[in-house]
């Protein structure tokens, strides 16, 4: 995630595996994430650019679409 401001890190681990298929291509892609944890870091990621007042219109619109609170 893009810095809220303040120099603080917000990640998620994520695999990603892409299937080579010769010729310059790709045959596919798989990516594996857990869903849990990248929900939760989007909600401190949220609540922390509230807090510095960077958090955008999307951002924002989001927070209000989950009902959560962001103070």
């Amino acid at each position: 995630m893009k810095d809220p401001g303040d120099g603080s890190i917000h990640q998620a681990a994520t695999l990603t595996v892409l299937h080579y298929a010769g010729n310059g291509l790709w045959s596919y892609e798989e990516d594996a994430y857990n869903p849990l944890n990248f929900l939760a870091m989007v909600h401190e990621y949220t609540k922390r650019c509230q807090a510095l007042g960077t958090i955008s219109e999307d951002a924002l619109a989001f927070a209000k679409n989950m009902n959560w609170q962001l103070d």
